[in-house]
C-alpha cells in the first residue's frame, strides 16, 4: 500500500516520500533494515544496529536508483544475502 513515509536520517535531513515498505529484516549482523520503494521506483533503505561485540553501531539511510546498488552498501553477509533474496534479487556469481 502506497503511503507517506518519513525516514529519520541521523546524518542529514529526514527523507519524506510516498511509497511502500517492501522488505524488513532484523538480524545480529545487519541490525534492523527497512527497504522502501518510492512511487517513482527509487529505493530508500534505513539500517540501524546497536554495537555488537567488535562491530560498531550503525545508523544510516541511503537512496538508490537501482536494486543492484544495494548489495554494495549492505555488504555480503548471510543476512544481507537473505534480504536480497527476499527482495527477489539474489546475489550470486554464476560460473560455467
Amino acid at each position: 500500500m502506497v503511503e507517506t513515509h518519513i525516514v529519520h536520517d541521523p546524518d542529514g535531513p529526514d527523507i519524506q516520500f510516498e511509497g511502500e515498505l517492501i522488505a524488513e529484516q532484523q538480524s545480529a549482523q545487519l541490525g534492523n533494515v527497512k527497504v522502501y520503494r518510492t512511487r517513482s521506483g527509487k529505493l530508500v533503505v534505513a539500517q540501524h544496529r546497536n554495537r555488537v561485540r567488535q562491530s560498531p553501531a550503525i545508523s544510516r539511510v541511503a537512496v538508490f536508483d537501482e536494486m543492484d546498488e544495494l548489495p554494495k552498501w549492505l555488504g555480503h553477509s548471510l543476512s544481507a544475502k537473505s534480504l536480497m533474496d527476499e527482495l527477489g534479487y539474489p546475489v550470486r556469481r554464476i560460473v560455467e
